[in-house]
């Protein structure tokens, strides 16, 4: 438990931020290799103990399969939430080019047709 109170409150910052930039996923990927690293560690304990686990060492083991269970679902979730903001920001930059290519146009044929007027009607 003394492993697993501390990334739970790692996985929770990472996952309450707002914003998924790169420094939430090196801070996610941090906290997911600190959980799989956890879990081999305790897998391994496992193999050389055989079935002589403890009740708390056992209930840990389910926390920290469960902890990352959620990781891997956190970590899909970010990377569709990232593929999302990738086609919005194509999407967005597209909407906004196709009308203001339109307005540089027709202030270009504007100024050249001012340079043509006399100089009276300008």
């Amino acid at each position: 438990m003394k492993y697993i109170a501390p990334i739970s409150i790692l996985l929770a910052l990472t996952l309450s931020s707002q914003v998924i930039g790169d420094n939430a996923k090196v801070l996610f990927l941090l906290v997911l290799t600190a959980l799989v690293s956890i879990l081999v560690a305790v897998r391994y304990l496992l193999s050389i103990q055989g079935n002589e686990l403890l009740p708390q060492e056992r209930q840990r083991l389910q926390e920290v399969e469960q902890l990352y269970q959620q990781l891997q679902r956190a970590n899909q979730h970010l990377r569709e939430l990232d593929e999302l903001k990738d086609q919005f920001l194509m999407s967005a930059s597209h909407e906004l080019r196709t009308p203001l290519t339109a307005v540089q146009g027709y202030l270009e044929l504007m100024a050249q047709l001012h340079d043509q007027l006399p100089h009276q009607k300008r």
